[in-house]
């Protein structure tokens, strides 16, 4: 078994690449693109009318409406 997996690891492709070296290739490649469309891609746009709000009653967190006065959770004022 391990032998023949040896051998196949080793089996010549074109250009005088093994396999092994070819799957390393792709791996370090895919891994790259997934860096560079992490450090490119652009940021999320917050939506005009939508704002991040914290209830001081019950210490809810989220977005919601900047027109919205009270908490979704317990329905009291977002200011005291």
């Amino acid at each position: 078994m391990m032998d023949s997996l040896t051998h196949l690891l080793h089996y010549p492709l074109y250009g005088g690449v093994v396999v092994w070296q070819a799957a390393a290739g792709v791996i370090v490649l895919l891994g790259t693109l997934k860096l560079l469309r992490r450090v490119l891609r652009r940021p999320a746009r917050e939506h005009p009318f939508m704002g991040a709000r914290t209830c001081p009653a019950c210490g809810w967190r989220g977005q919601v409406s900047r027109f919205n006065e009270v908490c979704p959770r317990c329905a009291r004022p977002f200011t005291a």
